[in-house]
């Protein structure tokens, strides 16, 4: 991709579930305004504030100009977002800590920079 920048998506911290023991997260990312992809491609991590934390990702992603990374808990049904950030070319390369939520609770924290953790 040409003029294009590398994030790492370098882990993941649940500070709390949006339901009671854990939740089953996954990542979906939107290049550009592409279409989403999914991380992993299959399955999930089971997250608790007190198990498996954080979960180490090193994903690399190159894009242009933006970024949205969204984390999501695998249901039975439709599944759940537990919140979104959104990132510009400027982002790639500093070290950053974002806080995603949403209203049944859940809290994450997205660790990203210019290098794997």
């Amino acid at each position: 991709m040409a003029n294009s920048v590398t994030i790492y998506l370098q882990s993941i911290v649940c500070e709390n579930t949006s339901e009671m023991g854990h939740d089953e997260v996954y990542v979906k990312y939107s290049v550009d305004g592409g279409r989403n992809k999914r991380f992993p491609s299959s399955g999930y991590e089971s997250m608790s504030p007190n198990d498996n934390n954080p979960w180490v990702v090193n994903l690399p992603i190159e894009y242009k100009n933006t970024l949205v990374i969204g984390l999501y808990d695998s249901d039975a049904g439709k599944d759940d977002s537990l919140g979104t950030h959104s990132y510009t070319a400027a982002d790639a390369s500093k070290e950053q800590s974002n806080t995603v939520s949403n209203s049944n609770g859940a809290k994450y924290v997205l660790n990203t920079g210019p290098n794997k953790q």
